[in-house]
């Protein structure tokens, strides 16, 4: 749900008018991204980066010209951190962005909604590519090596659905399918996943983590509708 002062209108104003004329990749209206990551923070400060985010590195905007529109240093410091440099290598970009608590939130919701096929229209080797450094990418915001382990392996179970369901699959698709259902196979039988269970299931993982990956019907039944269909 979306935070509403007056701070986080000025920022969508902002966010709508920058992105006004851009499109994603499927021909969306790009101001629908911002948007959507914006709904899911839950304070005034990240409301405003997230609806920002992408406005320095795509548009003209400078972050002199957001301090001067009346967002605070840290509205600016965390939009600044998520613009990448040129000739920056992304992975060092990312590793950057650890420093700023709200760029690491931003940035995690960031890369889940980039990451999610259900958005294209077609899939092919390079969407694939993008999703696996988006991949890599999410792995070194996490700190923690059993949370970067279940939310690496919920990312392929995820996108191995949305390839399951795909009709007349691109040979790469096809490949990337085999190799997520392989992992997937191997992280349900191994004692890493059984520990993850039990932790789960004694309430240790933390709430907002997505986990349909320890849920033994649903990882079952993926693998089994795998074998049948891949």
């Amino acid at each position: 749900m979306m935070i509403y002062t007056k701070l986080t209108k000025k920022a969508l104003r902002l966010s709508f008018s920058a992105h006004r004329d851009q499109t994603d990749k499927s021909g969306l209206p790009y101001f629908c991204h911002p948007f959507h990551l914006a709904e899911q923070m839950n304070d005034e400060i990240s409301v405003c980066v997230a609806l920002l985010h992408d406005v320095v590195e795509d548009t003209a905007m400078t972050p002199e010209a957001l301090r001067e529109a009346g967002f605070p240093q840290e509205v600016v410091e965390a939009v600044t951190l998520l613009t990448r440099p040129d000739g920056m290598p992304y992975l060092d970009y990312v590793r950057r962005i650890k420093a700023n608590p709200v760029a690491v939130r931003v940035k995690r919701a960031d890369l889940a909604h980039n990451s999610d096929l259900t958005r294209l229209d077609h899939i092919d080797g390079a969407a694939l590519d993008r999703t696996q450094r988006y991949r890599r990418a999410a792995a070194l915001l996490e700190d923690d090596e059993q949370l970067r382990r279940i939310s690496g392996y919920e990312a392929i179970m995820r996108e191995a659905e949305v390839l399951l369901a795909t009709e007349n699959r691109c040979p790469e698709a096809e490949q990337r399918l085999r190799e997520h259902l392989d992992r997937l196979e191997a992280y349900y039988v191994s004692d890493e996943w059984k520990r993850d269970f039990a932790d789960d299931e004694a309430g240790r993982l933390p709430q907002s983590l997505k986990r349909g990956v320890l849920s033994e019907d649903g990882i079952d039944s993926l693998l089994n509708h795998g074998k049948a269909n891949s």
